[in-house]
Protein backbone atom coordinates (compact mmCIF):
# COMPACT_ATOMS: atom_id res chain seq x y z
CA UNK A 1 0.00 0.00 0.00
CA UNK A 2 1.34 3.25 -0.89
CA UNK A 3 1.89 6.44 1.28
CA UNK A 4 0.30 9.85 0.86
CA UNK A 5 -0.39 12.11 -2.24
CA UNK A 6 1.30 14.92 -2.73
CA UNK A 7 1.28 17.50 -5.71
CA UNK A 8 4.45 19.41 -6.13
CA UNK A 9 3.77 23.04 -8.13
CA UNK A 10 6.93 24.45 -9.79
CA UNK A 11 7.99 25.80 -12.83
CA UNK A 12 11.57 24.66 -11.57
CA UNK A 13 12.36 21.33 -12.79
CA UNK A 14 15.34 21.69 -10.31
CA UNK A 15 13.23 22.59 -7.47
CA UNK A 16 10.73 19.85 -8.01
CA UNK A 17 13.65 17.37 -8.02
CA UNK A 18 14.81 18.57 -4.89
CA UNK A 19 11.73 18.72 -3.10
CA UNK A 20 11.00 15.22 -4.09
CA UNK A 21 14.72 14.40 -2.78
CA UNK A 22 13.39 15.77 0.32
CA UNK A 23 10.15 14.22 0.77
CA UNK A 24 11.96 10.67 -0.33
CA UNK A 25 14.25 11.63 2.64
CA UNK A 26 11.44 11.50 5.55
CA UNK A 27 11.65 8.08 7.32
CA UNK A 28 8.29 6.94 6.67
CA UNK A 29 6.92 3.39 6.46
CA UNK A 30 5.08 3.89 3.39
CA UNK A 31 6.81 6.99 1.28
CA UNK A 32 4.86 9.56 -0.15
CA UNK A 33 3.36 9.33 -3.57
CA UNK A 34 4.55 12.58 -5.33
CA UNK A 35 2.72 14.33 -8.35
CA UNK A 36 4.42 17.11 -9.96
CA UNK A 37 2.66 19.89 -12.11
CA UNK A 38 4.86 22.73 -13.83
CA UNK A 39 2.30 25.72 -12.91
CA UNK A 40 -0.83 26.62 -11.49
CA UNK A 41 -2.57 26.09 -13.98
CA UNK A 42 -1.31 22.36 -14.52
CA UNK A 43 -1.62 22.02 -10.74
CA UNK A 44 -5.47 22.71 -10.81
CA UNK A 45 -5.98 19.49 -13.42
CA UNK A 46 -3.92 17.13 -11.44
CA UNK A 47 -5.59 19.13 -8.23
CA UNK A 48 -9.14 18.38 -9.64
CA UNK A 49 -8.03 14.06 -11.03
CA UNK A 50 -6.05 13.36 -7.64
CA UNK A 51 -6.51 12.36 -4.32
CA UNK A 52 -4.14 14.59 -2.33
CA UNK A 53 -3.05 14.78 0.84
CA UNK A 54 -1.61 18.03 0.50
CA UNK A 55 0.20 20.94 -1.70
CA UNK A 56 3.44 22.35 -2.00
CA UNK A 57 3.65 25.34 -4.44
CA UNK A 58 5.70 28.09 -5.57
CA UNK A 59 4.65 31.33 -6.32
CA UNK A 60 5.62 33.03 -9.55
CA UNK A 61 5.03 30.62 -12.17
CA UNK A 62 3.79 30.87 -15.77
CA UNK A 63 0.21 30.75 -16.63
CA UNK A 64 -1.10 30.41 -13.39
CA UNK A 65 0.36 31.97 -10.25
CA UNK A 66 0.63 30.12 -7.16
CA UNK A 67 -2.09 32.34 -5.28
CA UNK A 68 -4.38 31.95 -8.70
CA UNK A 69 -3.83 28.34 -7.84
CA UNK A 70 -4.31 28.79 -4.06
CA UNK A 71 -7.23 30.82 -4.42
CA UNK A 72 -8.61 27.98 -6.63
CA UNK A 73 -8.50 25.00 -5.05
CA UNK A 74 -9.96 26.93 -2.03
CA UNK A 75 -13.14 27.04 -3.49
CA UNK A 76 -12.95 23.18 -3.96
CA UNK A 77 -11.20 22.30 -1.12
CA UNK A 78 -10.60 24.39 2.15
CA UNK A 79 -8.59 21.95 4.22
CA UNK A 80 -6.23 20.24 2.12
CA UNK A 81 -2.81 21.75 3.89
CA UNK A 82 -0.70 24.05 1.53
CA UNK A 83 2.82 24.72 2.00
CA UNK A 84 4.24 28.08 -0.17
CA UNK A 85 7.64 28.35 -0.90
CA UNK A 86 8.96 31.71 -1.91
CA UNK A 87 11.59 33.94 -2.06
CA UNK A 88 11.96 37.02 0.13
CA UNK A 89 10.34 40.08 -1.23
CA UNK A 90 7.21 37.94 -1.78
CA UNK A 91 6.54 37.25 2.21
CA UNK A 92 4.39 40.14 2.62
CA UNK A 93 1.64 39.94 0.02
CA UNK A 94 1.31 35.86 0.96
CA UNK A 95 2.31 36.09 4.99
CA UNK A 96 -0.94 38.00 5.33
CA UNK A 97 -2.79 35.19 2.96
CA UNK A 98 -5.41 33.29 5.24
CA UNK A 99 -5.34 30.20 2.19
CA UNK A 100 -1.89 28.93 3.08
CA UNK A 101 -0.93 26.63 5.74
CA UNK A 102 3.09 27.12 5.82
CA UNK A 103 5.22 29.70 4.18
CA UNK A 104 8.73 28.83 3.57
CA UNK A 105 10.96 31.85 2.47
CA UNK A 106 14.60 30.46 2.39
CA UNK A 107 16.44 27.46 1.69
CA UNK A 108 17.72 27.13 5.23
CA UNK A 109 13.57 27.68 6.55
CA UNK A 110 12.85 24.92 3.48
CA UNK A 111 14.98 22.12 4.47
CA UNK A 112 14.21 22.38 8.52
CA UNK A 113 11.00 23.39 7.82
CA UNK A 114 9.47 21.66 4.97
CA UNK A 115 10.61 18.02 6.55
CA UNK A 116 8.70 18.72 9.83
CA UNK A 117 4.99 20.00 7.79
CA UNK A 118 5.83 17.08 5.29
CA UNK A 119 6.34 15.08 7.81
CA UNK A 120 3.28 15.96 10.02
CA UNK A 121 0.66 16.08 6.60
CA UNK A 122 1.91 12.63 5.77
Amino acid sequence: MAGKTVLIVDDSTTMRTLLKMALAGIDLIKPPIIIEAVDGLDGLNKFRSSALDFIITDIKMPNMDGLQFIAAVRKENQVIPIIVLSTKGEESSIRCNSQIDCLLLSEIEMDNTLLGKATTAL
